[in-house]
């Protein structure tokens, strides 16, 4: 592998694990959020929930601590998302002027002009700080918003369905006990990566980059389809193939954003920033790619092949890729647990999509869990594709 794209390699996976570690630290903090919630909505619950009656104002009573602790997961998330978006600017300053100087282009600072074509896109560094704390609460809202729907439901249900008080309150138990394991690991990794892709961006747009590139994770758990993109390039101010305009942009669609952990990188050349490939709007750094996926199926595939398997086929005929000591074709087939799982997600008899997709993102998190971490990306993968479907997204 040429030295450059292993320094490349290198400083990519070492900003990932800074990253993860600041993601453990937000995952804990909104996992101690969400037990605090549970216990003071446990403490209401055993004072005004009573089985033979239950009015309106009983339940507005359990639920008030969910509202009036939007503030504090407001609060909380504003803090990890400036910081997450602090570091992606300082990032995305230091390979920008990294690759200027490679190509001998003036370094730039963190001055701003006020001044160029990109502001209408993205804001000045003000306005995107304002639009960060905008994007947080939106965000924040919705969570507590779900959490005092699901929490209400529970007890109404319970209510009406005669399920006795100790069976309501473990459902609730049971339900933050998923907020406060996977639900906290997922919002963790998707606020984050927001916040900190937009932060890159802003950066990118105050020191005039022309064009972005798409860079993966480089590791197992990178989903196919961001396999795939990784190495594309598009203008900075237009969206990337997958319709996101960078990897976490919750303006696209959720199964390309949600769980994400890719980045996105300037794109620079020796002229006028960049050499496209005539006639593209997209361009794939193809040397890269060869790369990365001998990296990753042990010499198995090329680039063209890699697009062919792509095109057209189910999981179950591409199979699963595995790296290989002796570089030679390997594919894992499909367990029994896996299949199972599929048949699930693709018969649709689940009435919920929302309850189907939350029990496939769960499964990771079981002691019995027989699944490797492949068949777990490629599940969850697919049961976001049925759960759009189901509420047609698109």
């Amino acid at each position: 592998m040429p030295t450059q794209l292993k320094r490349q390699l290198l400083a990519n996976q070492l900003n990932l694990k800074i990253r993860e570690s600041k993601e453990d630290q937000f995952q804990q903090a909104v996992s101690d959020f969400f037990k605090k919630q549970m216990n003071l909505v446990l403490t209401a619950f055993d004072e005004y929930y009573n089985e033979v009656m239950l009015l309106q104002g009983h339940i507005n009573l359990i639920l008030s601590p969910i509202h009036e602790m939007h503030q504090e997961y407001y609060d909380l998330l504003l803090e990890y998302n400036l910081d997450a978006y602090n570091r992606g600017r300082k990032q995305a300053e230091r390979l920008v002027n990294r690759l200027k100087q490679k190509h001998s282009l003036k370094a730039v600072s963190l001055e701003h002009d006020g001044d160029d074509k990109y502001t209408k896109h993205f804001g000045t560094i003000g306005y995107s700080e304002d639009h960060l704390s905008s994007y947080t609460f939106t965000a924040s809202e919705k969570t507590m918003s779900r959490v005092d729907g699901e929490i209400n439901k529970i007890l109404t249900t319970g209510y009406q369905e005669g399920w006795g008080v100790k069976d309501v309150r473990n459902r609730i138990q049971e339900r933050y006990g998923q907020f406060t394991t996977w639900e906290a690991n997922r919002i963790a990794r998707t606020e984050m990566q927001t916040a900190h892709n937009m932060g890159m961006m802003n950066q990118y747009q105050e020191m005039g980059v022309k064009y972005k590139e798409w860079r993966s994770a480089h590791d197992k758990r990178v989903r196919t389809s961001h396999i795939y993109m990784d190495g594309e390039i598009a203008p900075l101010d237009e969206k990337f193939s997958n319709g996101l305009m960078y990897p976490g942009d919750k303006s696209g669609k959720i199964r390309e954003w949600i769980n994400c952990r890719c980045s996105v990188m300037p794109y620079l050349g020796p002229t006028d920033n960049i050499t496209t490939p005539i006639g593209q709007r997209f361009g794939v750094d193809e040397h890269n790619v060869n790369q990365l996926l001998k990296e990753h199926t042990g010499g198995a595939l090329d680039w063209e092949q890699y697009k062919q398997v792509l095109q057209g086929k189910t999981i179950e005929q591409i199979g699963i890729i595995l790296q290989s000591k002796r570089q030679e074709e390997i594919y894992e087939e499909p367990s029994a647990e896996f299949t199972k799982w599929i048949d699930y997600i693709r018969e649709g008899n689940w009435k919920d999509p929302e309850k189907m997709l939350e029990k496939i993102e769960s499964l990771g998190y079981r002691k019995t869990n027989k699944l490797t971490e492949s068949e777990l990306v490629a599940l969850q993968y697919e049961a976001m594709y049925y759960y759009q479907k189901s509420k047609r997204i698109f």
